[in-house]
C-alpha cells in the first residue's frame, strides 16, 4: 500500500510530541496566537473526542503558528472530532496538520476534520493538510477544508449597517473563532 502525503517544512519538525490518552468524552478547547503545537491523542475505550482549536494572528508581525495534532482512534466505537479555525494577517503565518489514523480493525468509528482560515491581507500565509490515514474500512470519516480572505461583501453589509470598517473586520474575525 502506497502512501501519499504533504509536506510543509517547519523548524519544529524535530520537537517534543506530548501524548495524551483520552479514555473518556472529552472536549478540548485550545486557542493560539503563535508557537508550535505538537499533541499525539490516543482515543481509547470507546470514547469522543472534540478537538477545537482556533488560531489568532492578526496582531504582531512575522509570527507563525505550528500546530500539529495527531489522533489514533485505538479502541471499537472511538470517535474524534476536530474543528480548526483561523485568522492571520500582518505578514503572519498559520503552519495547521491534523491527522487521524486507525491502524487495527475496530468497529464503528468515526474521524470527522474541519478547517476554515482566513487571511485578512495579502501578506499573511496559511498551510493547511487534513489528514485521514485510514487501515480498516469500519469507519466513517470526512474532512474538510477552505482558506479564504475576507468576505468583502459581508464587511460591505456590515458597514451599510452602521459599523466602520475596523468594527466590521472585528465582528466577522470574533464570529468566525466562535
Amino acid at each position: 500500500m502506497k502512501k501519499y502525503s504533504l509536506k510543509v517544512e517547519s523548524p519544529y519538525d524535530d520537537g517534543e510530541q506530548k501524548v495524551i490518552v483520552i479514555d473518556k468524552d472529552s472536549h478540548i478547547y485550545e486557542r493560539v496566537d503563535g508557537g508550535h503545537i505538537w499533541e499525539k491523542y490516543i482515543v481509547r475505550n470507546g470514547a469522543t473526542l472534540t478537538l477545537d482549536m482556533r488560531a489568532d494572528l492578526r496582531e504582531g508581525r512575522d509570527k507563525v503558528a505550528d500546530i500539529y495534532h495527531e489522533i489514533l482512534l485505538d479502541s471499537d466505537n472511538a470517535k474524534a472530532i476536530v474543528m480548526a479555525r483561523g485568522v492571520v494577517a500582518e505578514n503572519n503565518k498559520i503552519i495547521y496538520r491534523s491527522n487521524i489514523k486507525t491502524e487495527k480493525n475496530y468497529k464503528n468509528l468515526k474521524g470527522e476534520e474541519s478547517m476554515h482560515f482566513v487571511m485578512m491581507d495579502t501578506k499573511s500565509e496559511v498551510d493547511a493538510i487534513p489528514m485521514l490515514e485510514i487501515e480498516n474500512n469500519m469507519i466513517e470519516s470526512t474532512h474538510s477544508m477552505s482558506i479564504t480572505r475576507i468576505d468583502n461583501k459581508k464587511r460591505f453589509y456590515m458597514i451599510m449597517h452602521g459599523l466602520d470598517e475596523a468594527e466590521a473586520e472585528n465582528l466577522y474575525v470574533e464570529s468566525l473563532l466562535k
